[in-house]
């Protein structure tokens, strides 16, 4: 306090006021805020991305290792067909742009009126779904060695079509 002529004058300096978002706490929420935020951020991002996925014909090649399991035991052969052929036609269907709502016999017949298929592709399918009826609505058995033989031509399918698959 200073005293002008015969008046006291208070100094405006000794009693300032400092609003409450220029205070230091202020600040240092914000700054623990940000940084929680960032974080937590980062975490989804991490979390959420989507992870690179294989090709169809390299997905399709380990389902079908997969179904080699099946293969061990001749009263499993209802549950190796069915799945052998929703692969069948599922990779046909992705690789020639072929209906998978499709029965056996018009898949077959589906692929002998196409041009563009390789003829090893046509031969392939045809044996694999050659007397699969039986088996997959009539619960009957197989042989191992026909599910060998099934298997192997399916994958002979995937390996020789994998330059059209993209």
């Amino acid at each position: 306090m200073e005293h002008v002529h015969g008046v006291d004058i208070f100094d405006i300096y000794d009693i300032a006021y400092e609003p409450w978002w220029q205070q230091t706490w202020f600040f240092i929420v914000c700054g623990v805020s940000a940084v929680a935020l960032v974080g937590i951020g980062i975490y989804l991002w991490s979390k959420y991305k989507k992870q690179p996925q294989l090709p169809y014909h390299i997905r399709i090649v380990h389902d079908l290792d997969e179904l080699q399991k099946l293969i061990e035991t001749p009263e499993m052969a209802h549950d190796f067909y069915c799945t052998l052929t929703d692969y069948l036609k599922q990779y046909l269907a992705y690789a020639f742009s072929l209906s998978s709502s499709l029965t056996d016999e018009e898949l077959v017949s589906a692929l002998k009126n196409r041009p563009d298929i390789p003829q090893f592709v046509i031969h392939a399918a045809h044996d694999i779904l050659q007397g699969v009826e039986v088996i997959k609505f009539g619960r009957g058995t197989a042989l191992t060695e026909t599910m060998q033989k099934s298997l192997g031509n399916m994958k002979k399918i995937v390996e020789g079509t994998t330059f059209l698959v993209k």
